[in-house]
């Protein structure tokens, strides 16, 4: 998971105008009216011939991410074929859930800081999959409260990776004890939210916790809410893991390969995958290869 820099001059003018508008409710879901109503089938990252700036916001998402989805890392959007054309498959996600009382009242539905854009998250409308067990990101979080912030570069800095390609905050005995200490933090400190159909939601501020309980709700997050670890997605990082390790093991094998060059090299190396390419994409799960480089520089030094 990579840091998101949500600056504030990225928001695009088309979600600005749309949320000073009065003849209209401002919330998203009217926004989605107004793209499904444009009477043509529809990019959402380019919108339609007659309305391009429909798709503006999702554009800028995208871009602000380097093509990444927002929680996996993979690369979006994926795309499907209507009629020869291609169109994108990707989700805006809304951090501060759209569906609580606290969004409506403050338009965090529309607001482009709360929004990221993530892939379908295992998510197949041809197959109808309704397994949740095989659903992740945005579609396993779905209209939960989240701790783990990708806006907060110190959380991000937690995160961890191992060669078998599991993402992980701090090493836990098993997942019914982390439920069991994260259930006793919720009890104690979770601040109750109000969903619009007048349910009750618990949302853990960052902000109120210690580091250790920080840790657990991040760890949380990552094994339940977003459920970052299925078998897809392990398998995906472990082949990053493994492409890396081999490409450094080839270059340190090397006969009179210096230490000093082993450091340029993984510098360099580690420059390439935290920078986005002339397209402004980011090489899918760059952050398995990066946390990798890095790690093995520290045992050089």
């Amino acid at each position: 998971m990579r840091h998101i820099d949500k600056m504030n001059d990225n928001q695009p003018n088309f979600l600005l105008e749309f949320r000073m508008q009065s003849e209209i409710n401002v919330n998203y879901e009217e926004l989605r009216k107004l793209i499904d109503n444009s009477g043509e089938k529809y990019c959402r990252c380019e919108g339609t011939k007659l309305n391009p700036e429909i798709g503006e916001f999702q554009t800028q998402l995208l871009k602000e991410q380097g093509y990444l989805c927002a929680y996996c890392n993979d690369r979006i959007p994926e795309f499907k074929k209507v009629k020869s054309k291609k169109y994108c498959k990707t989700k805006v996600e809304h951090w501060h859930p759209q569906s609580s009382k606290f969004s409506d009242n403050n338009q965090l539905d529309t607001d482009y800081q709360n929004m990221f854009i993530c892939c379908m998250g295992g998510e197949s409308n041809s197959l109808g999959d309704n397994n949740q067990e095989n659903h992740y990101c945005d579609t396993a979080k779905g209209e939960s409260f989240i701790t783990l912030d990708p806006r907060e570069r110190n959380h991000i800095n937690k995160l961890k990776y191992t060669n078998n390609g599991q993402i992980y905050c701090f090493d836990y005995d098993d997942k019914a004890t982390l439920k069991s200490e994260y259930d006793k933090i919720k009890n104690s400190k979770a601040t109750p939210m109000q969903y619009k159909n007048g349910e009750i939601g618990y949302f853990l501020k960052a902000e109120y916790l210690t580091e250790e309980e920080l840790n657990i709700a991040i760890q949380y997050d990552i094994e339940f809410t977003l459920n970052l670890n299925t078998t897809k997605l392990k398998n995906q990082r472990a082949a990053k893991w493994k492409d890396i390790e081999s490409e450094v093991s080839y270059k340190f094998n090397k006969p009179h390969f210096l230490s000093e060059q082993k450091k340029q090299f993984i510098d360099s190396k580690t420059q390439f995958f935290d920078v986005p390419n002339q397209e402004g994409k980011y090489e899918p799960m760059c952050m398995v290869k990066i946390f990798y480089l890095r790690r093995r520089k520290k045992n050089l030094n």
